[in-house]
């Protein structure tokens, strides 16, 4: 007589005992078994999934943290500099602000000390525009006082003095005597009479200036009584000359000479006193 099991899953997870030594009862303990087998190899593998999700919830969870930790040391780094950037931009603006203040001390200072000169004083660029002038300069050229203003070109002003009369000598060669001035002008070293047409004359000396401009100075040639000296421009320095007529034999405004017969010592004396 042979014996077979039908039906092995009705015993899941109940304890069997096959009791027998014949082929029947090894072939149903087989088929117990490969179901019990089947079951633990289904809870294997969905515990292996669910392990394998939860590792690669973890790693997913790493990678963003990795993520968010760089673009936080980037931002740091950023404020970093931006911080460094804010600094270096007040650093720079506040020596911009105390240079400024020094150039505007300085241009008050310059102001101040042209406006102190008894002399007419100018000053011009290395471009030949004007930088600046002093009150007595513009009361001598009132009629220039539209162009003695910082940027009036040198060659307009003395082209515009001669149209408007003040240039008696540039009367009928008026592209001659331009030109005349204008490279004296840029030689600058040299000093010449100027007559107005009130009949004041001037002595206009001009000077070039380490930045390539030109400084010019215009004083007025007063002529006094036998009481007054007369200030001459020698190679030691000015010297006084009294002015009377033992002494002054010759004045020659245009030319720009005066010629003397100074009495015994008296250029000695002025030497002295120096």
């Amino acid at each position: 007589m042979v014996y077979r099991l039908v039906d092995a899953e009705q015993y899941r997870n109940q304890r069997v005992l096959v009791v027998g030594g014949g082929d029947s009862a090894l072939e149903a303990a087989l088929a117990i078994a490969a179901e019990r087998g089947a079951i633990g190899q289904r809870i294997f593998i969905g515990g292996l999934a669910a392990a394998l999700a939860l590792i690669g919830l973890i790693l997913a969870w790493l990678k963003v943290y990795r993520t968010l930790a760089r673009w936080s040391i980037d931002m740091n780094e950023l404020l970093r500099r931006r911080s460094a950037s804010e600094r270096e931009m007040a650093r720079r603006a506040e020596e911009l602000r105390e240079r400024e203040s020094a150039a505007g001390t300085a241009s008050q200072n310059l102001s101040d000390a042209v406006e102190s000169l008894n002399d007419g004083f100018v000053l011009w660029d290395k471009n030949d525009k004007l930088v600046i002038c002093n009150s007595r300069y513009r009361s001598i050229y009132p009629i220039m006082a539209d162009l003695n203003v910082p940027g009036a070109d040198f060659e307009t002003h003395v082209r515009t003095a001669v149209a408007r009369g003040l240039i008696a000598d540039a009367n009928g060669r008026v592209d001659s005597w331009v030109a005349e001035r204008i490279a004296r002008f840029r030689a600058a070293n040299s000093a010449h009479l100027r007559q107005l047409p009130d009949g004041r004359w001037f002595r206009v000396s001009e000077h070039r200036t380490a930045a390539g401009g030109v400084v010019g100075l215009v004083r007025e040639v007063l002529w006094g009584s036998a009481n007054d000296n007369l200030v001459v421009d020698g190679p030691a320095g000015e010297v006084l000359i009294p002015f009377i007529e033992d002494v002054i034999l010759a004045v020659d405004l245009p030319a720009g000479t005066i010629i003397i017969e100074p009495l015994e010592g008296l250029l000695d004396l002025n030497e002295k006193k120096k």
